[in-house]
């Protein structure tokens, strides 16, 4: 009786082993199938991809030189006058910085 335990034991271990693979198989078809229907769309996005860098990228004639360009004349007045602001700002955080860590330290 013993050794017709172990039988059974053994059978439904396989069978659960035989399961097992089969879902292994399964899934690693289903990759496969769907992978190979991805591939179209991939290579189609892939080429749209190239297509539009290159159609993206400025011919010679389309780059402006740096000596063409001038820059309007208001904005280095207002890019100073924003880093000045700016500064007012970072000194006005510094303060409030060092009195919370004053704070903090005498606690």
């Amino acid at each position: 009786m013993d050794h017709s335990l172990w039988v059974v034991a053994i059978a439904i271990l396989a069978l659960l082993l035989l399961a097992g693979l089969w879902s292994a198989v399964a899934r690693l078809t289903e990759n496969f199938w769907l992978s190979l229907v991805r591939l179209p769309f991939r290579v189609g996005l892939w080429g749209f991809l190239a297509l539009s860098r290159l159609l993206r990228r400025p011919t010679q004639s389309a780059l402006v030189k740096p000596s063409e360009h001038s820059p309007e004349p208001d904005r280095p007045a207002e890019i100073v006058q924003r880093l000045e602001v700016l500064q007012q700002e970072q000194e006005a955080l510094v303060r409030e910085l060092r009195s919370l860590l004053a704070k903090q330290s005498q606690e």
